[in-house]
């Protein structure tokens, strides 16, 4: 079982001292999900993986280290209404807090995470449109990151079109994935797999292991 543990920490935008919930000593049981979203029991504790300054609104993996954002854009619209998204859910809405500021502070790879982050925490929720909306942000995010070869990544490559099959984007998934072929084994199983089900309409969840499994039946 994980342990849960409050640390108190002082946001470096206001200032205020508030405690903070963490976990230790977690553990993974069964397979990632093709968006990597891992499993228990890790899986329940990623709201313990960001802070949350109760005072500015404030929110980072450490609410104490030094950031350049402007405490202004905390008080800002855009901001307080997650850009008019109407999620719900409180953990849908922090974590897509955290994409607004580390797209302020122009740290895509974060806000691309962020995204993914509240993305999982709406399908907890049964908000199957906040999920939608989470992960096309992080689609666009993830488009911008590709076409720049400092950030490319072949597991980032995989996880986008993951991200255009659970948005129902099955014709974009049919056409790119032909082209798609990677030095790993596995990444390669899973674009099969991607391919299969965009084939058949199909935008429910999967795992890595699902893909596999699926890939080695189909080779026999």
């Amino acid at each position: 079982m994980p342990v849960i543990f409050k640390q108190e920490k002082q946001c470096a935008l206001c200032g205020c001292h508030s405690p903070q919930t963490h976990a230790r000593k977690m553990r993974t049981y069964g397979s990632l999900d093709l968006d990597l979203r891992p499993p228990e029991e890790y899986r329940s504790m990623l709201s313990c993986s960001i802070e949350y300054c109760p005072n500015c609104g404030y929110v980072a993996d450490d609410i104490s280290a030094y950031t350049n954002l402007s405490l202004g854009f905390l008080s800002d619209e855009t901001y307080l209404t997650c850009c008019s998204s109407e999620l719900s859910g409180e953990w849908p809405i922090k974590f897509f807090k955290q994409a607004l500021i580390a797209l302020e502070t122009c740290d895509e790879m974060t806000a691309f995470h962020a995204l993914l982050h509240a993305a999982w925490a709406c399908d907890d929720n049964h908000d199957a449109l906040g999920a939608r909306k989470c992960r096309r942000r992080a689609l666009a995010i993830a488009n911008g990151l590709l076409s720049d070869p400092l950030y490319y990544s072949d597991p980032l490559a995989v996880i986008r079109i993951d991200l255009l099959r659970r948005i129902r984007q099955f014709d974009t998934v049919q056409q790119e994935c032909p082209d798609m072929l990677f030095p790993n084994i596995a990444l390669n199983s899973i674009i099969q797999f991607q391919m299969e089900k965009a084939r058949h309409g199909d935008s429910a969840c999967y795992t890595i292991n699902d893909a596999i499994v699926y890939a080695r039946r189909i080779d026999k």
